[in-house]
């Protein structure tokens, strides 16, 4: 069993006094008051779940950078398509325009001929 001061526990887990006062206070931690100075109980086992949880925000960290870079696979491969069809279109609108444009003049032609 080891027991630390704030001080010195704070330091041993990067975490400030304060910090560790609150947890006094609300009972998160094991504590004892010992000549008017809190003690606590430094438990090598409790160490694990911290690089567990560093652990976690890495793996959570990595999955969400991957699914962003999907995700940005996938939006560029639907631009890219948006944008082919959109130049498909507009070179049916092209063609279409050409077509209005002879069957005009041919229609200007006959209504002439009939006119003679």
């Amino acid at each position: 069993m080891t027991w630390l001061s704030i001080i010195e526990y704070s330091m041993r887990h990067s975490l400030s006094p304060s910090t560790i006062r609150r947890k006094i206070r609300n009972g998160s931690i094991n504590f004892k008051l010992e000549a008017g100075k809190y003690l606590i109980y430094d438990d090598p086992s409790l160490d694990k779940p911290d690089n567990d949880e560093k652990k976690s925000i890495q793996d959570v960290l990595a999955f969400t950078e991957k699914t962003l870079e999907e995700i940005n696979r996938v939006n560029t491969m639907f631009i890219e398509e948006k944008e082919k069809t959109i130049r498909e279109q507009a070179e049916t609108i092209r063609k279409l325009n050409e077509e209005i444009n002879e069957l005009k003049m041919l229609v200007n032609v006959l209504e002439k001929g009939n006119n003679n």
